[in-house]
């Protein structure tokens, strides 16, 4: 398993260096899903060192990483009635209630800072519980400007 894993995270590797910004793009997008437990912040590297612009490596990440997100909000909010499946009601309303609680800016932080979890998936249950798509989406694109623009600030310094 362990060597499939590592296959998954060393072709989506070549795929941003290969493919540059749209190979970026397509990789962000799988890793944000519930699908590929990744951090985007592990293709940066390779585009950087090959001279593309650090704005344009931002820019698709956060793009391509929102477009991944919504992929899971879309599997909460069309998907209830699987969910319903394999999740216990009063799981589901949990998780309901602490979105409810957080809402936004629960969203703005697990998106927007290095957290030790993958955050990504958890946006499932943003479509469980209905939020705001508008609400949704600017704080996912804003917490992920801000995660990848501190990395790629970094990076440019180191590299």
């Amino acid at each position: 398993m362990f060597e499939f894993i590592q296959g998954v995270f060393q072709f989506l590797i070549q795929l941003a260096a290969s493919y540059g910004l749209a190979g970026l793009f397509f990789s962000s997008l799988l890793i944000s899903t519930i699908f590929i437990p990744f951090s985007v912040e592990f293709l940066l590297p390779p585009l950087l060192v090959m001279g593309v612009n650090p704005y344009h490596v931002l820019a698709v990440s956060v793009l391509g990483s929102t477009a991944g997100v919504w992929i899971n909000y879309s599997l909460g909010y069309f998907g209830i009635h699987h969910i319903h499946k394999y999740v216990k009601e009063e799981d589901i309303l949990k998780a309901k209630k602490v979105m409810d609680k957080y809402g936004w800016l629960g969203i703005f932080f697990i998106m927007g800072f290095p957290l030790p979890i993958p955050t990504d998936p958890l946006t499932v249950l943003c479509g469980i519980s209905e939020m705001n798509p508008i609400e949704f989406t600017l704080a996912v694109l804003l917490g992920k400007f801000l995660k990848y623009g501190v990395a790629v600030g970094v990076l440019k310094i180191f590299l």
